[in-house]
């Protein structure tokens, strides 16, 4: 297991708010340069930010990630 499966598992098993904050800032940069590259707006890429680490904290509450 990696330190970021490691901070996913902190958060889905313990609730650690702090591990899945570490985990967006980590991983942040990636998913907007992704959808930023694709729509060419910045506002899109934001929310494209949201949904993506909104949809990855619902699916590891109920512990659907791993």
């Amino acid at each position: 297991m990696d330190d970021e499966q490691r901070l996913l598992s902190a958060y889905s098993h313990r609730g650690d708010e702090e591990a899945f904050e570490e985990l967006v800032r980590r991983r942040m940069p990636l998913v907007y340069g992704l959808a930023y590259r694709q729509l060419r707006n910045h506002q899109y890429a934001e929310e494209v930010c949201q949904n993506v680490f909104s949809a990855l904290a619902t699916a590891a509450r109920k512990d659907t990630v791993f």
